[in-house]
């Protein structure tokens, strides 16, 4: 009663108990008013200063038996009769007590209804709208402020005992850790359920969303297989906006950790599976680390390694077939042996490592053939200036006989 007794005490400093006294005004110049403990019209049963009585005519209708003190604040006539505003403390018992303070009003001789405005029960509990506060402060069965070892202001909640005032509607907490530093957010699940924290901000000024120990900036956890983690959506309209979302739902080709696509979620742009693998433009990667549906453009590609590098072709033991076995082949099939056909490029594609590596392979035995046509080439140069030498000497004789045959002619 000490918080009701010091709200009274500086509203009605100057009180005569039981009495009008006319004042030329309580910290004011010009007003002379009248501070009335008593109405006329309210003279009630009682000793003392216990002007109104549960029950009784003209009193806070709450059990025979409990006591207000009543003030009264009356416009223009001072005497009792008009337009009054009544203000009812409750004294005495502690059932009195907990009953709390009562208003009403009388307008052109009607009294209305007395109204609860404040409550305090013996606990030291405030109260707004409710008979019985729960906690150090509630207003109705809305707000409840606790004041424990963690400060709570609770939605339709009672934070000690964890009590759901309404079963009706969700429930919400806005909570702090002196201990920690955390401040907390928390809703319920159900209508049913009480509050668990959704959203915490620690000392550090990291922000935790689904979890209560945020490890960055911003941390957002969610213990789901159907819901994204994180969305961030720009809904430009006409195609132009995008669509951001991390977290993987179900099993469907939609399960990536990471992904953008159109600001209606209708076209890929970007997309991480959970196995790693990247498409742009799409979200099947035929089973690759990165799937393209479009065409790329690049400054260098490196493929890193390659174990079937064609450098067998150079070794002894490596079995090069024929100029006639390729003629063969190529009568036969229509394109060069171990090279796919145009009809097999166009079902399943080429690996470019692999490809580059058979391309390779065909070049080398290439150089081979060349090579040997190369020799062939030389040793039929040689045999055919061996033959040009001979073919000179027969010449060189030939002449000398016909000289000698022409000489013996003319003797």
């Amino acid at each position: 009663m000490k918080k009701i007794g010091l709200l009274i005490l500086l509203i009605f400093t100057g009180v005569i108990v039981n009495a009008q006294v006319t004042y030329d005004g309580v910290g004011a110049k010009t007003t002379g008013g009248v501070t009335d403990w008593n109405d006329a019209s309210n003279t009630k049963s009682g000793s003392g200063h216990t002007l109104l009585r549960g029950n009784a005519t003209n009193g806070p209708a709450l059990g025979s038996g409990n006591y207000f003190h009543p003030f009264n604040f009356e416009y223009s006539s001072r005497n009792g009769n008009g337009n009054v505003t009544q203000l009812a403390v409750p004294y005495g018992t502690e059932a009195s007590i907990n009953l709390g303070m009562m208003m009403r009003g009388r307008y052109s001789g009607t009294w209305s209804p007395w109204v609860k405005i404040l409550s305090e029960n013996t606990n030291g509990n405030v109260g707004i709208g409710i008979d019985n506060p729960l906690e150090k402060f509630q207003i109705s069965n809305s707000y409840v402020f606790h004041d424990g070892g963690h400060k709570v202001l609770g939605f339709l909640y009672k934070p000690s005992g964890a009590v759901d005032l309404n079963s009706e509607k969700y429930a919400a907490e806005i909570r702090f850790d002196p201990e920690n530093g955390t401040l907390g957010f928390g809703t319920s699940s159900l209508k049913t359920n009480t509050p668990s924290a959704k959203l915490i901000i620690n000392k550090e000024g990291e922000v935790g969303i689904g979890t209560p120990t945020p490890k960055a900036i911003l941390h957002a956890s969610k213990n789901s297989n159907t819901d994204y983690t994180a969305i961030i959506q720009n809904g430009g309209g006409n195609g132009k906006g995008l669509n951001i979302r991390a977290g993987s739902v179900g099993t469907s080709q939609i399960n990536a950790s990471f992904r953008v696509s159109s600001w209606d979620d209708t076209m890929e742009k970007f997309w991480v599976g959970n196995d790693g693998n990247v498409g742009i433009g799409t979200t099947d990667t035929k089973g690759f680390k990165l799937g393209v549906n479009g065409k790329i453009a690049a400054t260098e590609v490196k493929v890193a390694e390659y174990a079937n590098w064609p450098d067998f072709v150079f070794k002894a033991d490596y079995n090069l077939p024929t100029l006639q076995e390729v003629e063969n082949h190529i009568n036969e099939k229509g394109h060069l042996k171990n090279i796919p056909s145009e009809k097999e490029v166009l079902e399943n594609g080429v690996f470019l490592g692999e490809m580059d590596a058979k391309l390779l392979q065909k070049i080398e035995e290439l150089t081979l053939y060349t090579i040997q046509q190369e020799k062939k080439l030389e040793k039929q140069d040689k045999a055919l200036k061996a033959s040009e030498k001979a073919n000179k000497k027969l010449e060189d004789r030939l002449s000398r006989l016909e000289h000698l045959f022409e000489q013996s002619h003319k003797n």
